[in-house]
């Protein structure tokens, strides 16, 4: 990252620019120069005294040249000598190579030459060859041109300064080259040259920040901190804690702490990296764009983090692993995860019957979301489901008491209001506060008049406590609006049974089943008011049906406590150690419930436990072509099971599966 940010701030190792141009060396009439163009004479005799007293020329060229060339060192490259002006040719005929001409007069400009050895200009010229080629991404035309640089550089004995300069150039076009390794030991030889030679310090950090880099790359993360941190503490102390370039450290620091799996802490610093880039250039600087970038792809990073930690987590369910939860819970703060996804996350867990920790995913979508009526009101559907109706009649009074949010219409707000205050009276109806429950739908009616749904709450409500009359008013009221509402036929019946309406509770019962009614509870209403009308065999066969739902359904009931019961003692088995116990119940399980997932997959993971990949295999294949449970979460444990079996090719397989089908399963409609 701080490759991409620095190239955008320019900040990169280039030491010469990118304008030089290598002539050929065959030429013996060639000469390579530097100048230092000044505005005065006297300033010419000042800069001029400075360099006889042996000040560095391209030092002074860059600090007090007016020209193009003074970021190159004054280096203007190579010309033949029949091509310069004859004052200059007139100036520099008595220079030899290394010293300095007097000041020469060019128009409004005074001019200083430096005729640079040919050792030296050659070392130059393939440096800046290579720096553009590096610049135009052509790094193996690059790498070639650093290394013959380096090569010339110590044969040609040019100094500590230039051979340092090539190993730090050289060592980034390898990182950039993906020869990591030839890299890391070209910046440890860089490095230890700057040392010993007592470098700038910020020289020493741009080859400390290359290195890390270089180690980052091979995950080797824990070798690379000390060495960001050295750069980081040099350039805070250089240039101050809000220059771009320490944002750019920062930005290294922060995915070596993803690299750590250090998360919260690398969130923490992309964020203040990519703020002080932002407040420093501006959101359009093409630093501050690479480093959004950057941003963005760690949190993308970390989505995909989450979601396999979640994916983990549900498959792990029956085993009750805190650690699994604890670990998303980390992340939930971080990730980019819109209310939707919080939701969708909930229901599997509470599928899974994590209901406490569908719970914990509510409230931490609502720290990102606190204005969230949505989660609120899921939040108390889980807060009744774990038996604490009164803590979610609190959650749902807050869910109602939030202002209306700008992307919601009026009509909408007032469905909502409506929905809202029918849950918080089915939560006090569930609490025995009658009257209270009463009064939430009563609201719910006026603020929603068209929902036919609030006005057979309420008459159930007034059914429970006994107000026949009122009851059985609401219910009228209702079908008197809409005839074909089956749940108002099937309630009105219950009240005009209650109040010994034999005829008329019948005649409501028959038209909730016509309209096809779910509950079982018509055919009780309408077998109890037949026979007490009279109509004794019609009313029989009705109540032998009922029998026989019933009978299904408590089957039902029965089948999922057995299979819980299997599930909840198979983990116990396998906690206390015994492996194999656990391996054997589930496996009778499935016998009598073949069709029943959760004990598959359980046994799945009982194998995995026990080291029985390939049977764990079996089990899961065999749940695919079944049919059976989340195909997400199934093809995620293939995935981990082919890839510990050596079978790259089936894991590569299976965890592209499980990439597209978790996201289809928990990122539903995010974009």
């Amino acid at each position: 990252m701080e490759g991409h940010i620095r190239k955008a701030l320019r900040f990169l190792p280039v030491v010469y620019g990118l304008c030089g141009i290598a002539f050929a060396f065959s030429q013996t009439d060639e000469v390579a120069l530097r100048q230092i163009v000044v505005a005065s004479e006297q300033e010419a005799k000042e800069v001029h005294a400075r360099l006889i007293a042996g000040a560095s020329f391209e030092a002074v060229a860059t600090e007090r040249s007016r020209d193009a060339a003074a970021s190159r060192g004054g280096y203007t490259g190579r010309t033949r000598l029949s091509d310069l002006r004859p004052e200059v040719r007139k100036a520099i005929e008595p220079v030899t190579p290394g010293k300095i001409s007097d000041p020469v007069r060019l128009g409004d400009a005074y001019v200083l030459f430096q005729i640079v050895p040919e050792t030296e200009s050659r070392w130059i010229d393939l440096d800046e060859a290579g720096t553009q080629a590096l610049s135009g991404g052509r790094r193996a035309e690059a790498t070639k041109n650093f290394e013959q640089a380096l090569a010339h550089a110590e044969a040609a004995s040019l100094g500590d300064a230039r051979i340092a300069r090539s190993l730090e150039v050289l060592a980034t076009a390898y990182r950039l080259d993906g020869r990591v390794a030839d890299a890391e030991k070209v910046y440890r030889r860089a490095l230890a040259l700057l040392e010993r030679m007592g470098s700038p310090d910020l020289e020493i950090a741009r080859v400390l920040s290359g290195l890390g880099m270089t180690l980052a790359r091979q995950a080797r993360f824990a070798e690379a901190e000390p060495f960001y941190e050295r750069a980081r503490s040099i350039r805070e102390k250089q240039l101050g804690p809000d220059h771009p370039e320490t944002a750019a450290t920062l930005m290294n620091i922060a995915e070596l702490y993803a690299g750590l799996r250090r998360f919260g802490q690398a969130a923490k610093l992309f964020e203040e990296s990519q703020a002080l880039l932002e407040r420093k250039l501006g959101s359009s600087h093409p630093a501050a764009i690479a480093g959004d970038q950057g941003l963005q792809a760690f949190r993308r990073a970390l989505l995909s983090e989450l979601l396999d930690r979640f994916s983990t987590a549900a498959s792990q369910a029956e085993f009750r692993d805190p650690k699994y939860i604890s670990e998303i819970l980390e992340l939930l703060p971080l990730a980019p995860l819109s209310e939707r996804a919080f939701v969708q996350m909930k229901d599997i867990l509470a599928n899974a019957g994590l209901n406490e920790d569908a719970g914990e995913v509510l409230r931490d979508g609502l720290k990102k979301y606190p204005e969230s009526r949505l989660l609120r009101i899921y939040l108390a559907d889980v807060l009744a489901a774990t038996g604490r109706t009164s803590d979610a009649v609190k959650v749902l009074e807050e869910a109602r008491s939030l202002a209306r949010p700008e992307s919601v219409d009026v009509s909408t707000e007032r469905q909502q209001q409506g929905i809202l205050n029918q849950q918080i009276g089915d939560m006090q109806l569930a609490l025995t506060n009658v009257e209270d429950a009463l009064a939430a739908y009563r609201r719910a009616i006026e603020i929603d008049s068209a929902s036919p749904g609030a006005r057979v709450k309420l008459g159930k409500a007034y059914f429970s406590s006994g107000r026949l009359e009122e009851s059985q008013a609401e219910f009228e009221r209702v079908l008197a609006e809409t005839p074909g509402d089956a749940e108002a036929h099937l309630n009105l019946s219950e009240a005009l049974l209650a109040g010994g309406k034999w005829e008329r509770a019948a005649a409501s019962a028959e038209k909730a089943i016509e309209l096809g009614v779910s509950d079982p509870r018509a055919l009780y209403l309408l077998g109890t008011a037949l026979v007490r009308s009279g109509r004794r065999e019609q009313g029989q066969g009705r109540l032998q049906e009922f029998t026989r739902v019933e009978a299904g359904f408590a089957e039902a009931e029965q089948r999922s406590r057995e299979i819980n019961a299997i599930s909840v003692a198979a983990a116990a088995a396998l906690r206390d150690g015994n492996g194999d116990s656990a391996a054997e119940q589930l496996t009778q399980g499935i016998k009598r419930y073949p069709d029943a997932p959760r004990l598959h997959m359980n046994l799945a993971l009982v194998q995995v436990r026990l080291g029985r990949h390939t049977l764990a295999v079996e089990t899961l294949e065999s749940m695919l072509k079944r049919g059976l449970g989340r195909p997400f979460l199934i093809h995620k444990n293939l995935a981990d099971e082919y890839e510990i079996l050596g079978n790259r090719e089936a894991a590569a397989r299976h965890r592209k599966i499980y990439l597209d089908t978790r996201d289809a399963e928990l990122l539903a409609g995010e974009k």
